[in-house]
């Protein structure tokens, strides 16, 4: 046989694939129709830096005028008795007043905005009942905006009888910033004076106060240097601290400003502490033109309109005999105004304070021209509230002056009759003073 050849230089770098059965199919006879155009020779344009206009503007329109005056917006939510509630605004300068609608709806926001002249203005908001407009009977809220400065606000409503504030000046000729309730650092805060035996203030300022220590309580429980009055009449002997009866505090405030001042408008504010509900407390108000001369006229009574702490106010115009003035609130269990009530639960204090006797400016006199605003007359205390007295709060029935205690198989506390003979209150203890009430001051 023949020698094996020579292995090759160039080896074969993949096999041979295996051949397709299904042959090349021919070219086709007929070509594309139409035939694909040549290219152009235009250019695209380059785009253009214009932009695309805007749409055409809204015309504008004008802001409101603005308020050169006096600019009050007065907001206020009822609760779910609204016929109980009723506000206004009064220009103190001339005594032009704005009211509350005669019919309002409840659980009802009424939002009101007035442009009205410069000057002084006073904003009253009362409850009938006492209870303000919250919380109890509805989430009411009451809040007075003066050019843009808050001047009451109320969030929870809870104001008792009224609410009073003033702002503004009866100066015309220029708009000085709001005059909103004194600031902590124009108010005095009393000090005990031994030989009068009550809080007293000896400078003049814008507000005297008791602060909250000098009258807690009762001479009965806690209260400092009883009994905190200038004639000794003495506090009822019953009571637990913040659980009955107590004047707990007594603030006077020259309204709109400035120092308290004989014959301008000021306001009297007591905390007091009410038994229960509140709804068989009253709470009387009183001032004396003299300290050594006392004769205490009524301005009026406040309910206490609610349970525990309540914050009480009236006016009233402080009166030009003496630079040395005092007032007194009293707190009672039923019973009709004294001027030193003595009930087992009752609670007097006074406060002295120093006013300034020389006469007013302009502006001040003007202010102390107008009349208080009214107090309200409260409602007639009933009985429907004896039945609710158990045996632990006997006492009360036995003493108040609407209930009555009976024994025997239905023991319990009654409403009384004409037929029934009931204990009577304790006598007021101390100096018999005069009593009277006073159309030029009485609120």
């Amino acid at each position: 046989p023949s020698p094996t050849p020579a292995p090759t230089d160039a080896p074969t770098t993949e096999p041979t694939p295996m051949p397709t059965n299904i042959p090349t199919p021919a070219p086709s006879g007929a070509p594309t129709n139409p035939v694909t155009p040549a290219p152009t020779n235009q250019l695209t344009p380059a785009p253009t830096n214009a932009s695309t206009p805007g749409p055409t503007p809204q015309p504008t329109t004008p802001g409101p005028t603005p308020c050169t005056g006096a600019d009050i917006t007065v907001d206020v939510l009822t609760d779910n008795w609204p016929q109980e509630t009723a506000w206004t605004l009064t220009n103190t300068c001339t005594g032009a007043q704005i009211n509350s609608p005669t019919s309002l709806a409840r659980s009802t926001q009424y939002l009101n905005n007035y442009c009205l002249p410069a000057a002084q203005y006073t904003f009253e908001i009362t409850d009938t009942y006492g209870d303000g407009i919250c919380c109890s009977y509805g989430q009411g809220s009451v809040s007075v905006v003066y050019n843009g400065n808050q001047m009451l606000e109320e969030n929870a409503g809870a104001f008792g009888s009224s609410s009073i504030t003033t702002f503004g000046t009866c100066d015309s000729d220029s708009t000085p910033p709001p005059t909103p309730s004194p600031t902590p650092a124009d108010i005095t805060i009393a000090t005990f004076n031994p030989t009068l035996g009550v809080p007293k203030c000896s400078s003049i300022t814008a507000a005297c106060t008791s602060g909250s220590a000098l009258l807690d309580g009762t001479g009965g429980n806690q209260e400092p240097n009883p009994s905190n009055t200038l004639d000794e009449c003495i506090d009822g002997a019953n009571g637990k601290y913040h659980s009955d009866e107590s004047v707990d505090q007594i603030t006077v405030s020259a309204i709109g400003g400035g120092s308290l001042q004989a014959g301008a408008l000021a306001v009297i504010e007591a905390k007091v502490w009410a038994w229960s509900d509140g709804s068989q407390d009253m709470a009387d108000f009183y001032y004396s033109a003299s300290v050594d001369n006392l004769d205490w006229k009524l301005i009026g009574s406040r309910p206490a309109g609610g349970p525990d702490e309540r914050t009480l106010s009236i006016q009233y115009t402080l009166p030009s005999n003496s630079p040395l003035q005092a007032v007194r609130v009293s707190i009672r269990y039923q019973g009709s105004p004294n001027e030193c009530p003595g009930g087992a639960w009752d609670d007097s204090d006074d406060l002295v304070f120093a006013v300034d006797p020389t006469p007013a400016s302009l502006a001040a006199a003007a202010a102390g021209a107008q009349a208080p605003i009214p107090v309200p007359p409260p409602k007639a205390m009933d009985s429907s509230h004896c039945a609710a007295i158990g045996e632990i709060d006997r006492k009360r029935c036995e003493e108040g002056t609407l209930c009555v205690w009976k024994n025997g198989r239905n023991k319990g506390c009654y409403p009384k009759t004409s037929g029934d003979t009931a204990k009577g209150k304790g006598k007021a203890k101390g100096k018999a003073n005069k009593v009277s009430t006073s159309d030029d001051h009485a609120a």
